[in-house]
């Protein structure tokens, strides 16, 4: 899969309302979305309930791809608990 169209975009109010349920990456992602729309707080959680996932931006591509199982767990543990 090439992510070459891949980009990030900040969260806005209308993307947040529109979610029925968002993830973030970390404690602190996860608090500031929670701060910035607190009529959604109920909705944002961190991806992994057990600790915050790093960003493996600038790291090799062992990094990559550890954070790429990281996530990948998570969201399967995810899905497990919502089905």
């Amino acid at each position: 899969m090439s992510l070459d169209a891949h980009f990030s975009r900040p969260a806005t109010e209308p993307v947040v309302a529109a979610a029925g349920t968002i993830y973030a990456m970390t404690t602190a992602q996860t608090e500031e979305l929670r701060r910035k729309w607190p009529a959604f707080a109920a909705r944002i959680h961190r991806l992994d309930p057990d600790g915050d996932i790093a960003d493996p931006f600038g790291g090799d591509e062992a990094t990559y791809r550890a954070t790429l199982v990281h996530i990948e767990h998570a969201v399967a543990a995810r899905l497990g608990s919502e089905h």
